[in-house]
Parts: structure tokens; C-alpha cells; sequence
């Protein structure tokens, strides 16, 4: 099967995966592709999975949410849906960086927590971007 990273389905994404290895992104904006609105239960679940590989990278896309959300797309009512129903679904059983996540997540929404573009758009890689936008 080949995989499309420019609009990745949830096959696409579980088959990444499903190398079952560190595995380099397929795209420098991987992240934004999985972010495409076709992929947050597996967001939510990969984020929550100890034994997923890639569970850090599921973990930055949560923050990449919320940071593009609040960046550039507050008026954006679908995103703001799909950021409450993520939300919604993290509970005390959640992994506790997906927990810690909501809970920036809240605090940030009530002006508790001021934005960082870095900490929320490349969390987790903020350092492996060169020119440190």
C-alpha cells in the first residue's frame, strides 16, 4: 500500500506506525498532514499508548493543534470542535503527558498561561528547527 502524506487517512498513519521503528517523517510537515481533521482518535490514542514508537510524535500534534488553533485560527470553528472533543475525551486514565496537555490546554484557554508559538506549533522539537521560528 502506498502511503499518501500530504492528506494521510488513519490506514496512512497506522501504517507508519506499524514499522514498528523510529521512523523519520515522511514529510518536514508530517505533522500538520496527520493534523488534517481525518486522524484525532488516532491522535488521541497513539498520545496515550506507552508502547507506540511514535507516541511522542502524537503528543506534539495535540500541542500543534491548540498552537495553530490559537496562532492563526481562532475564528476557526471546526478546529475549535475538534480541539473540545479531543479535550472531552481525556480523562484520569489518559497518559499523563496527554493529561498535562489538557491541562495547559485549559489553562491557556482561560488566559492562566500566555502563548508560546514555539512551546505549542513544535513542541517537543522546538530545537530541531533551524532558524528557531
Amino acid at each position: 500500500m502506498k502511503m499518501n502524506v500530504y492528506d494521510p487517512s488513519p490506514s496512512d498513519v497506522a501504517a507508519w506506525v506499524q514499522l514498528g521503528k523510529p521512523t523519520p517523517w515522511p514529510d518536514q510537515d508530517w505533522d500538520m498532514y496527520v493534523c488534517n481533521g481525518l486522524n484525532d482518535d488516532l491522535i488521541l490514542a497513539y498520545a496515550n499508548d506507552p508502547s507506540c514508537i511514535q507516541r511522542e510524535f502524537f503528543v506534539h500534534c495535540l500541542y500543534q493543534l491548540v498552537g495553530d488553533f490559537t496562532a492563526w485560527s481562532t475564528g476557526n470553528t471546526v478546529l475549535a470542535a475538534r480541539i473540545e472533543e479531543l479535550l472531552a475525551n481525556v480523562d484520569a486514565k489518559s497518559h499523563e503527558d496527554v493529561r498535562k496537555w489538557r491541562d495547559e490546554t485549559i489553562a491557556l484557554r482561560g488566559g492562566e498561561l500566555s502563548f508560546d508559538l514555539n512551546y505549542w506549533v513544535h513542541h517537543l522539537y522546538a530545537d530541531q528547527i533551524p532558524d528557531g521560528r
